[in-house]
């Protein structure tokens, strides 16, 4: 499945390339990303983050649209979203994105992120459900979700390990909306 080009008023999501690669690297070496996003806290080393990001390009990969987030401004990667597990069988598919640059933290990036992959899973893909995971303590994820209208429907306790603690994470869910 071709990963189409999604607009929003600051943001292109365009396909991920290789080319993305360096600031991919990037971000998997920020601790508080990590922390946020992955469950494991260690960085992965540039190969292994090149061969996940050429998994997720392989030929005739039908179930993942994996998207590069770009400014409108000046072309800038500041991220990476998808929609993963795409089923349409079952008429659902995950949602996940990470907004890289931490400048732009706070600025609503993410909800015009969000708003363009539920419009493209919603209109063109013609999926009924949309599932995003996040870890309990990434409380501007579970608030993004929770303001887009997802409700959560599972907690997976002690899912994610930090150190001697571990931590549960959520599963959301929205329904396309009548």
């Amino acid at each position: 499945m071709a990963t189409p080009s999604l607009a929003t008023p600051r943001l292109l999501l365009r396909s991920l390339t290789l080319e993305h690669l360096p600031s991919l690297v990037c971000w998997e070496a920020d601790a508080e990303l990590r922390h946020l996003n992955d469950e494991d806290p260690d960085p992965a080393p540039a190969h292994e983050v090149e061969a996940i990001v050429r998994g997720w390009l392989a030929p005739g990969r039908v179930d993942l649209l994996p998207f590069a987030i770009h400014l409108r401004s000046d072309d800038r990667c500041v991220g990476w979203c998808m929609l993963a597990a795409i089923d349409p069988a079952a008429g659902e598919c995950r949602i996940g994105f990470t907004l890289g640059e931490r400048e732009l933290w706070g600025s609503g990036l993410g909800r015009e992120v969000l708003s363009a992959l539920l419009d493209h899973a919603f209109q063109n893909l013609g999926l009924w459900r949309v599932l995003g995971e996040v870890h309990a303590f990434n409380l501007r994820s579970r608030r993004l979700l929770e303001r887009a209208g997802f409700q959560l429907i599972h907690t997976e306790p002690g899912a994610i390990r930090r150190g001697n603690h571990l931590h549960d994470e959520l599963v959301f869910s929205l329904q396309r909306p009548a």
